[in-house]
C-alpha cells in the first residue's frame, strides 16, 4: 500500500500541471462604426480679396465612444472668419462666431458620417464632409 501511495504522490504534480492553461485567451474587439470617420476634406477656393486661413482638425472621442473632430479656423490678420460646409459638393451652410476665430465640433454617427450641430440661430444639424475657411484679405 505504501508503494501505491508513493507512486500516486510522484505522479500527482505532473497531472495537475498538464491541466494548466498554455496560452492566453483573446477576446475579439468590436469597432463602432461611429469611431471610424475620417477628417473633413479641407477646401481652398479663395477668390480675389479673400484668403483661406489654416484649418486645424483635432480628433477626440465622446462618451459614447464615437469619434469627434473639433474644427478650428483662426485669422491672424484680424478679419472675421467663416466656415462654408459641404456634403459631396452640395452647400450645407455657413458658421461664424463674428470673430477672428471659429470652432465647431463634428460627431461621427452610426452610419460613419460627420454631423455638424450648429448652435444657431436658427439651430440645426446636418451631414458634412468638407469645409472651407474664408476671410477678407
Amino acid at each position: 500500500m505504501l508503494s501505491f501511495f508513493v507512486i500516486f504522490v510522484t505522479f500527482l504534480p505532473a497531472s495537475v500541471l498538464s491541466c494548466a492553461a498554455t496560452s492566453a485567451v483573446t477576446t475579439p474587439t468590436t469597432t463602432l462604426t461611429c469611431a471610424t470617420c475620417a477628417n473633413a476634406q479641407v477646401l481652398t477656393r479663395a477668390a480675389a480679396g479673400e484668403i483661406n486661413p489654416t484649418i486645424t482638425q483635432t480628433a477626440g472621442t465622446n462618451a459614447s465612444g464615437c469619434r469627434t473632430i473639433t474644427v478650428t479656423c483662426a485669422n491672424p490678420g484680424g478679419n472675421q472668419v467663416f466656415f462654408f460646409w459641404e456634403e459631396d459638393g452640395a452647400n450645407r451652410g455657413t458658421s461664424t462666431d463674428g470673430t477672428t476665430t471659429v470652432t465647431r465640433t463634428l460627431v461621427c454617427d452610426s452610419n460613419g458620417e460627420l454631423v455638424l450641430t450648429e448652435p444657431g440661430p436658427p439651430p440645426g444639424n446636418g451631414i458634412v464632409n468638407a469645409v472651407e475657411c474664408l476671410a477678407a484679405a
